[in-house]
């Protein structure tokens, strides 16, 4: 992930003061239900110099780098929508699964990158039909950026959205082992097994706007 300006300015005083050896940092974001207040609220953690494995709730995996002018980039590869249904990584396949009907030369148009001080998910305008397509196989109500009304059965009838990006071959997808699931698209997309796969379920991807009466994207 790229370091935003700030983040660079902390890791490189860390670095020189000889408080950190390693050039790596690592984010964890989490969501949290506590009411936000001036102080601050519980939203994951910084590791500076590495990573802690004590927020690992299984073994990472990792998207090959690229450089997109001065900043990291990545190989986006697919979109799926994915059945609310599945809650678990091993369950994932095609019979559960609407993949976006869109290129991949479409999706890495100008370049896609990450940036640690965003922490908004921005995807190219290119692919909004074929993504409003593929929505209404879930629910009859038009995806709409400033909102949407929505019952509570057509929320729960909402897909989780996954992110497929290119991967590295070190990542070790072995067919039949379910353990390789977590993360990785071979259960899914078995020409590219070691791709990686983010996904994003409906409560990351939609708040209720108590003023509006809309659920929007957040």
């Amino acid at each position: 992930m790229g370091m935003s300006n700030g983040h660079q300015a902390l890791w490189r005083q860390m670095k020189s003061a000889g408080v950190i050896k390693s050039g790596q940092f690592s984010l964890c974001y989490s969501l949290s239900d506590e009411e936000i207040v001036k102080n601050g609220t519980h939203a994951g953690a910084i590791t500076m110099g590495g990573t802690d494995t004590r927020l690992h709730q299984s073994s990472m995996v990792f998207a090959a780098a690229s450089k997109v002018g001065e900043f990291h980039g990545l190989r986006f590869r697919k979109v799926y929508l994915l059945d609310p249904t599945v809650n678990e990584w091993e369950d994932i396949s095609s019979e559960n699964s609407v993949q976006v009907d869109v290129s991949e030369q479409t999706l890495n148009d100008n370049g896609v990158i990450l940036d640690s001080g965003t922490t908004d998910t921005y995807i190219t305008s290119a692919i909004a039909s074929a993504f409003r397509s593929a929505w209404s196989s879930y629910v009859d109500v038009r995806y709409d950026n400033n909102g949407m009304k929505l019952t509570k059965k057509q929320l729960e009838s909402l897909p989780t959205i996954l992110f497929q990006f290119q991967g590295v071959d070190g990542n070790g997808f072995t067919a039949g082992n379910v353990d390789n699931c977590v993360g990785l698209a071979g259960c899914l997309d078995s020409d590219n097994p070691n791709d990686i796969l983010v996904a994003v379920p409906i409560y990351q991807y939609l708040s209720y706007n108590s003023q509006t009466k809309l659920y929007e994207p957040t």
